[in-house]
């Protein structure tokens, strides 16, 4: 005990000479420019969306966010274009205040129930002209000018594996007749491997990514397979004015489906580096609480932060019978 004490006293005085004090490092690292930008084909009949990309900054660790600090994140005037190889396009800066009325109150229509406005000035750059036709094994590359930075990244549109059907079958446990489970079947290709990421959309809600949205097939490959198609929740969906406990029989917290819902799947197949980044983030994003650890989210942004992703899509239609 003797020996313990006489190791433990400068030990103790080792490490209080040691201290010192702890600063964030989000506190004082240079301010970057965050990234979040899509590429997407799909299969006709469906229209794809325009390339895209919204540029924002970071911001401390300890800030107060409200919705004129959040305005005041978006990058304007930069310089940003995407190129196949053969074709550059330069995108084009658009903000909701820039938008004509009238077409601000088609959006506004688009809008979940509830939601009647957009209370922030939201920009992102596009291909308003859709001169930039994505096309599946193509690369783009994305190059950003802005606050006297260039920022570089490079995305693949992977091929695309269709869903074979879907299913509903009534939801295990005490649930209820009228709730439902919804099942995918598909075969995944063996020559390659593939990475999924899915949205959902109830009655016409906004199509929306599940907290955990992304799956690889390291345990599947060139399998057929089933696997759960859950309900996400439309993040307007929330009722702040009313502070009740969610009900946890009810289908948005459970991810099930009710009899007469109509349901959009958008299923995508993405390259690697896009899966890293959504893997790493909604890890990050679920494991929270006093006793999480942070994850390093994984970015393919050079000079920045964020994604630039490729995608191949689907969109499949259902019922609730």
């Amino acid at each position: 005990m003797k020996k313990l004490i006489l190791f433990l006293i400068p030990l103790v005085f080792f490490l209080t000479a040691c201290e010192e004090e702890f600063t964030l490092v989000s506190e004082v690292a240079e301010i970057q420019i965050v990234v979040e930008g899509h590429i997407e084909a799909v299969s006709e009949p469906e229209t794809p969306l325009p390339a895209y990309v919204i540029l924002t900054r970071t911001i401390p660790f300890r800030s107060v966010i409200t919705a004129e600090e959040i305005a005041q994140l978006f990058v304007h005037d930069a310089l940003v274009t995407v190129s196949d190889g053969d074709n550059t396009v330069e995108l084009t800066e658009v903000c909701w205040e820039d938008i004509p009325d009238e077409l601000k109150e088609v959006v506004v229509d688009l809008l979940p129930e509830g939601l009647d406005s957009i209370p922030v000035n939201v920009c992102l750059y596009l291909d308003s002209s859709f001169e930039l036709i994505a096309e599946i094994g193509k690369s783009y590359d994305l190059v950003i000018e802005a606050d006297g930075k260039r920022l570089t990244s490079s995305t693949t549109i992977p091929p695309h594996t269709l869903i074979d059907s879907l299913k509903f079958i009534p939801a295990p446990g005490d649930f209820g007749d009228e709730y439902f489970e919804l099942r995918g079947y598909m075969s995944d290709p063996e020559e390659y491997a593939d990475f999924y990421r899915y949205f959902t959309s109830t009655n016409g809600s906004l199509l929306s990514a599940a907290f955990s949205s992304v799956v690889d097939d390291k345990f599947f490959n060139g399998q057929s397979f089933e696997f759960p198609l859950a309900r996400t929740n439309d993040k307007f969906e929330t009722n702040f004015d009313n502070q009740e406990p969610p009900n946890p029989d009810n289908s948005r917290v459970s991810g099930l489906y009710n009899e007469g819902d109509e349901v959009i799947i958008k299923w995508l197949n993405i390259d690697a580096e896009h899966f890293s980044f959504w893997e790493t983030l909604e890890f990050n994003i679920i494991n929270q609480g006093p006793f999480g650890s942070y994850t390093r989210i994984n970015s393919n942004i050079d000079g920045g932060v964020g994604i630039w992703g490729g995608q191949s899509a689907s969109y499949y239609s259902i019922t609730v019978e």
